[in-house]
């Protein structure tokens, strides 16, 4: 599996998006420098840290349309990067999702909605945020914390 992060480069001036390099995604430059990858029993996606202890995701990724029930286990991979830098997995204390995702999913899926597949409704209420107790960090000795 390899991550890769899509950014929308020069919008409104007739640039295309274009896949960024792992360089450009791990130097010092913000926003990148927070990204990460999230795994879950729901699949793939990605995140920000956007406090010591807060990454900001979407509620898909902690939610499972094959199940229609939350996961139970989460995995935050800080600037994973396939065969380049592979990140001790850190697991969040909890997560907090935006109020009636889990119902409005349900009644996507239920009118026939396919699964990974989200309504105008859904999209709306598609956002969570992961929390620990310690810092959410890039595991490598002698790197700054975050």
């Amino acid at each position: 599996m390899e991550a890769s992060y899509l950014v929308l480069v020069g919008l409104g001036n007739g640039l295309e998006p274009r896949v960024l390099s792992f360089s450009e995604v791990t130097d010092t430059n913000r926003p990148y420098l927070y990204n990460g990858q999230l795994q879950t029993d729901a699949g793939v996606s990605s995140g920000v840290v956007v406090k010591k202890r807060v990454v900001l995701t979407a509620a898909h990724a902690l939610f499972n349309d094959g199940t229609r029930e939350w996961v139970t286990d989460a995995r935050w991979f800080f600037q994973e990067h396939a065969a380049v830098y592979q990140p001790v997995p850190q697991t969040p204390r909890g997560w907090y999702v935006a109020s009636g995702y889990a119902a409005q999913r349900n009644d996507d899926l239920n009118k026939g909605t396919s699964p990974g597949y989200s309504t105008t409704e859904s999209q709306q209420l598609d956002a969570a945020a992961l929390f620990r107790r310690d810092v959410f960090r890039r595991q490598r000795t002698g790197t700054r914390r975050f």
